[in-house]
Formats: C-alpha cells, structure tokens, sequence
C-alpha cells in the first residue's frame, strides 16, 4: 500500500513532536517508517500506531543514526563540489588571475587582495549557516556540524606563516573556492529537503 503525502506528513509531525527536531534525519526516519508501513494491510493510522507501539523505543534510540545518515548525504554534496572539475579550474583561474594582475599591481597590494578575498568568501559562509541557524525554523543536522568553520579556521591559522606571492596566491584561492563550494553545498542541501516537505508535503 503505497502511502500519501498526507500519510508521509502524519508520520514527519509525529517524529517532530516526539522530539527529532532536525529536518534532515527525520526525513531519514519518515522513510524508514514508511517503507515500513507500505507492507502492511489494512488501515494507516492503526498501523501506524501499532508500529510505534512496537518500535518508538528503538527509533528514538537510533535516532543518532539518522543523523550520521542524514549528515554523510550532506558531505556528499559537499564532496561533490569541492572534489570537482569547476573547483580545481576555479582554483586556477584564480591563481592564474593573479599574473594579470601584477602587471598593474605591487606585490603588497595583489597579497592582500587575494587575503580579503578568502576572507570575504569566508565571512560569507559564516554568515549563510548562522541565518539558516538563527532565522530558519527548520534544523538541519549538517548544519549544525561546523565541519567549514573548522576547515577554514585551520587553513587561515597557517596564512600568517605564509609571506611569499604565489604560495599566499594558492592558499587564498583555495579557501575561497572553497568557502563558495560550501555555501553551494549549503543551499543545495537546504532546499533539497525544502522541495521534499516544504513544497511538495505543504509542511508548516
């Protein structure tokens, strides 16, 4: 029996009032449910409760595991742009830009520039996940994993250590590519389960 939307949203508010607040791990857990329930005959509703009956327990207990499952997903899509063509061709158009640019520039003025570029991109992604933290009513697992905050802390911690034009050149280009390439992932992640609850489920 294949289930409705309204059936699959019964069962996303169900686990959102019993506690499984981030969007994306739930919307792990809704399909384990439902595929679960499809199996079975007869009415929903009485299925679903005998099923929670039998198996809340052991779902509230998994529930960390629909978050790591929810959470490799999204490093997925994260891996997907950063281990990319466009990632390393942008990285090169960068440091590439830079032999354009010291035709016009001193070397202080193109270091620097290249530094608040990185730092600029940096900010940006920063600022995208505390929106999504702060003014979104939607929790997202991924989110809260501040895996880009500690990428970027790290490179930017050996920038210092770094006074030469090409190797700083590198350096700011890949963390800006970078910091782009995890905003993309972030958006890309948000609305994929946006389009999944949101638009099609007409979830509020």
């Amino acid at each position: 029996m294949k289930l409705t939307p309204q059936q699959i949203q019964f069962i996303d508010n169900y686990l959102g009032n019993s506690g499984m607040r981030y969007l994306d791990a739930r919307a792990e857990m809704t399909d384990h449910v439902a595929s679960a329930l499809e199996g079975r005959e007869g009415d929903f509703y009485e299925n679903f409760k005998a099923y929670m009956i039998q198996n809340k327990k052991d779902l509230l207990t998994q529930y960390g595991t629909f978050k790591n499952t929810a959470w490799k997903k999204g490093l997925g899509v994260v891996g997907y742009n950063v281990f990319s063509l466009w990632f390393v061709l942008a990285v090169v158009a960068l440091v590439l830009l830079n032999y354009t640019a010291a035709d016009y520039f001193d070397e202080a003025t193109l270091i620097n520039s290249y530094r608040i570029m990185a730092l600029f991109s940096g900010a940006v992604y920063l600022v995208s996940t505390t929106f999504y933290k702060v003014f979104n009513k939607w929790s997202f697992s991924i989110i809260e994993q501040p895996f880009g905050l500690f990428i970027f802390i790290n490179l930017m911690n050996i920038r210092p250590f770094i006074e030469e034009l090409i190797p700083a050149v590198i350096h700011d280009s890949v963390i800006t590519v970078f910091s782009i390439s995890a905003t993309v992932s972030l958006y890309k992640i948000f609305y994929r389960y946006k389009k999944r609850y949101v638009q099609n489920l007409k979830y509020s």
